[in-house]
């Protein structure tokens, strides 16, 4: 048997499970994000995806976790700046942007919920009736 060949099956059952826990928490996004954010770190600072001959993180990022690779790094981003429960509290969508704002970046804003007719004005906000005394 190969020197180290125990060290590098011990590796792969690791990541393995790891993924496993990826996908489990995935299922329920709104509520695991962070706790993916987490092992994804985990799994990057015990450089677990060499194990399976991948060269880099975002290699493995790529192929093997199916939230991209932005995402999946905005995800470590969140679990190393915020604290669990208030990173639960905000939600993951804001703290995109916070992290974006954090970061200098431009984050495209959501599109708007009702789409427009063609030709028509974005609606206005509202302002309390005026009131006419006479």
């Amino acid at each position: 048997m190969p020197t180290g060949a125990e060290e590098i099956k011990a590796k792969i059952a690791e990541l393995h499970n790891q993924t496993q826990k990826i996908r489990t928490l995935r299922k329920r996004l709104d509520k695991g994000f962070f706790d993916i954010g987490v092992v994804l770190a985990e799994i990057q600072q015990q450089e677990l995806y060499q194990a399976k001959g991948y060269g880099s993180f975002e290699a493995f990022l790529e192929r093997e976790i199916d939230l991209g690779k932005q995402t999946s790094l905005r995800l470590i981003k969140i679990a190393h700046v915020f604290q669990r429960e208030v990173a639960l509290d905000y939600g993951m969508d804001r703290l995109f942007l916070a992290l974006a704002a954090l970061e200098g970046e431009t984050m495209p804003k959501p599109a708007p919920s009702v789409p427009s007719a063609p030709g028509s004005k974005p609606p206005l906000p509202l302002k309390p009736p005026m009131r006419i005394v006479g």
